[in-house]
């Protein structure tokens, strides 16, 4: 089941990072955004609706489907399914924040991609054992663009929309309404704490790949077995 599940992410998450990807780098419209009320209050264009919608429905189904297996239904994932479809709705309806969503909600779904099939191999090992290299590329790109997109660049354009909503705070009157700014900033803390945690973990798996060493599991029945 979850072999399949994980493949079957994969679609929605390709769709958003195709869009994500080809606005952010290559639409000379899009970076022509300038001024902080641009990046926070501009106009919804035809690809950021796209990965917005797209998001929003994946999150939804997503969460539901996690609401109902253990290995799938933590409390910080359920919060992740739930604030991130809210953040697109504010994004599109509002709108808010379509310039930083089409980083944070499309371009770093990229790195969900190779892991995507990393799970897939996980889930069923025979393909693993049948195409270790391809199994090996999956790994160190889903590394590579986690720590790239995910930590280095998050943290970057975080800091961006921080400097961002601050400024536009000092305003008299907003076009969305205050609680939402303070709202997004709060969010972002949680989103980028996140971020943090999943890089140790990644970082701790890599240590056992390029090491070696015992996972926490056989650690553990050998302390019960003393």
């Amino acid at each position: 089941f979850l072999g399949a599940f994980q493949m079957t992410c994969f679609i929605p998450l390709a769709y958003v990072s195709y869009y994500g990807i080809n606005t952010w780098y290559f639409s000379e419209h899009f970076q022509s955004s300038r001024t902080a009320e641009e990046r926070l209050f501009g106009p919804v264009s035809e690809n950021v609706r796209k990965i917005g919608e797209v998001q929003i429905a994946f999150q939804a189904w997503d969460f539901v489907i996690s609401l109902f297996n253990s290995e799938l239904n933590s409390v910080e994932m359920l919060l992740h399914h739930a604030m991130t479809g809210l953040l697109c709705y504010w994004m599109l309806t509002l709108p808010y924040m379509a310039w930083y969503g089409v980083y944070f909600m499309g371009v770093c779904e990229t790195s969900s991609l190779p892991l995507s099939v990393v799970d897939f191999m996980r889930f069923f090992p025979d393909y693993k054992e049948k195409y270790p290299l391809m199994n090996m590329i999956n790994s160190l790109s889903f590394g590579a663009f986690f720590v790239w997109f995910r930590i280095i660049k998050w943290i970057q354009f975080s800091a961006g929309a921080w400097r961002d909503s601050l400024h536009v705070l000092k305003m008299k009157k907003l076009p969305v309404p205050r609680s939402v700014v303070v709202g997004v900033l709060i969010l972002n803390v949680f989103f980028t704490a996140l971020q943090v945690v999943w890089c140790g973990l990644l970082l701790k798996e890599a240590k056992k790949m390029f090491l070696g060493g015992e996972d926490d599991k056989k650690k553990d029945e050998k302390k019960k077995k003393k």
